[in-house]
């Protein structure tokens, strides 16, 4: 399975935070189940540019490109 997480900004664009097993050696066993938040993902300072980002992740079969599973979060930096 390849994974792939990304941090989508409207003036940069997307930016990979992590992308593995483009080779198929990336694996979870079966009735994989965790929450691995809440964590951190950088600080917010006033001098960060304000507005939409989306923090996204997608599962797919490194063979056909079948989708497996996707998740997209939109949120707003006020």
């Amino acid at each position: 399975m390849k994974l792939r997480i990304w941090l989508k900004v409207p003036s940069v664009g997307e930016i990979d935070l992590v992308s593995i097993g483009g080779d198929g050696w990336f694996q979870v066993p079966a009735n994989f189940n965790t929450n691995l938040g809440p964590l951190t993902l950088f600080t917010v300072s006033s001098s960060l540019p304000r507005g939409n980002r989306e923090w996204n992740s997608r599962v797919t079969d490194p063979t056909t490109s079948a989708l497996l599973n996707e998740d997209f979060n939109p949120f707003v930096i006020q």
